[in-house]
């Protein structure tokens, strides 16, 4: 017998992201930039030093001006990103209200 059901949860869980951040310079809350979310692969996950040494933050810590917002989240040493779905969601819905003037409401 095949039925179709629905699993609903209430979840509460402390959501802890350290996070590197680069804005513009002359970065101005009032402008509208673009946003690029950089999630690391797993052997960077849980230490900021060696998330440092990878992609977009490691060319970005040449202080190059770039007319974007850069925002690359740090996996929990013990999860992966496809287990913090949900956390990711909430702290970038955050992100937005405090760097993006569309979404601050």
């Amino acid at each position: 017998m095949q039925t179709s059901e629905r699993f609903k949860a209430t979840l509460k869980k402390k959501v802890d992201f350290p996070y590197i951040l680069h804005l513009p310079t002359n970065y101005n809350k009032e402008i509208t930039y673009p946003l690029i979310v950089f999630l690391h692969g797993a052997g960077e996950r849980g230490d900021n030093t060696k998330f440092l040494k990878v992609g977009l933050p490691k060319l970005l810590r040449a202080a190059q001006n770039y007319p974007f917002i850069l925002v690359a989240p740090q996996c929990p040493v013990d999860s992966w990103w496809t287990r913090e779905l949900h956390e990711l969601s909430v702290f970038l819905k955050d992100f937005l209200k405090r760097y993006n003037r569309r979404y601050r409401k």
